[in-house]
């Protein structure tokens, strides 16, 4: 039986897996986040291992954007380095 080109198997590079990993936690967040990617937060992946940077304005947004990039299926590891605006003592005040 002959296979045709859909049915062959692709190779997908690890550096190309991190890319699509990389876009695809991009999505969750900004559907997460009302269907932008919030300004200033930056994804990065290597080794499927995600590390999320950047500033945003309080910690619940914070935590939100870091529940969306682990929703992927396929993360070994998530780091969320993101900083926030306000600062989380002043936030029950």
């Amino acid at each position: 039986m002959m296979q045709t080109e859909n049915q062959a198997p692709t190779w997908v590079s690890p550096d190309e897996e991190d890319e699509l990993l990389r876009e695809r936690i991009g999505t969750c967040i900004a559907e997460a986040c009302g269907g932008d990617m919030p300004d200033g937060v930056a994804v990065h992946v290597v080794d499927r291992q995600v590390t999320i940077t950047g500033r945003v304005e309080d910690v619940d947004i914070a935590r939100r954007i870091a529940e969306a990039a682990g929703t992927p299926p396929g993360i070994l590891g998530l780091t969320n380095l993101l900083a926030t605006r306000v600062p989380p003592q002043a936030q029950g005040s």
